[in-house]
């Protein structure tokens, strides 16, 4: 892994997680992997990872992968091919592994108690520390696939229902969207209110005026932060007349600026 790089996210504010707790997912490597470095969510190429990942994207707020090798990692980390594994590790390998992750999700999330964990992981990454540690610090764990064999976990996650998507593109999807939309409504309400030309806010700010955790695509990409009124999102400031003039995204800020009249 390049140790140059810096996590890609700040540690949350406590006041961003709403009554509804956020959901982070918890997603175990594999061994079948790319031959040269990638980021993180590229790097592990089985059906199996693909689809733990594509379950976690729209069921959590923010995802990790839980390296065998490197421990508690982002996927937006630059990572090099690795041949470690759990599965061979002894009990107490396994359980300093489990501590290590944990005093890694401590110093990422702060407070643990205060969120949901999603665990998509095999029970060598669970079983030895993890699952115990996130409860006693008052998480609430979920693990989706607990007893379902390999052929059955990857039905699962192949199913077409997944977190966030409806079963049928008619009725019900609409509606999803129609909630989205008036999420970002608040946002629009918000800078509306205003009575500066220049507001900054915490991404867990706009989570809190929002009512719901941000896609991981705010903290990771610029794009998504672009003026683009194609999009409900960027609509939802474009309207209330203003527009991004910066973005920080390690450290979790966005600028919005009143557009000229």
């Amino acid at each position: 892994m390049d140790t140059r790089h810096e996590p890609a996210t700040e540690p949350l504010d406590p006041d961003s997680v709403d009554d509804q707790r956020m959901r982070i997912g918890l997603v175990g490597c594999v061994k079948s992997k790319r031959s040269s470095r990638a980021a993180a969510a590229d790097l592990y190429t089985s059906t199996l990872f693909v689809g733990r990942r594509r379950w976690v994207e729209r069921s959590c707020g923010r995802w990790y992968i839980l390296s065998a090798l490197h421990g508690l990692v982002d996927p937006a980390e630059t990572v090099e091919p690795y041949d470690a594994t759990l599965e061979t590790a002894s009990s107490h390998e396994r359980r300093e592994w489990s501590k290590r992750v944990l005093a890694d999700l401590h110093d990422r999330l702060g407070d643990l108690g205060q969120y949901v964990f999603e665990v998509h992981a095999g029970s060598s990454y669970r079983d030895h520390g993890l699952i115990d540690g996130l409860t006693q610090s008052g998480a609430t764990v979920e693990i989706p696939t607990a007893g379902l064999r390999q052929g059955e976990q990857l039905a699962f996650y192949g199913r077409a229902d997944l977190p966030g998507r409806e079963p049928s593109p008619v009725g019900r999807s609409e509606q999803h969207a129609d909630t989205r939309t008036s999420s970002y409504r608040a946002l629009t309400e918000f800078l509306r209110e205003t009575t500066d030309s220049e507001v900054e806010v915490t991404f867990a700010k706009v989570e809190r005026i929002i009512s719901r955790p941000l896609p991981a695509s705010a903290s990771r990409h610029r794009a998504w932060w672009a003026n683009d009124a194609s999009h409900s999102h960027a609509t939802s400031w474009l309207s209330a007349g203003f527009r991004v003039a910066s973005v920080d995204q390690r450290a979790g800020r966005v600028r919005f600026c009143k557009a000229p009249t």
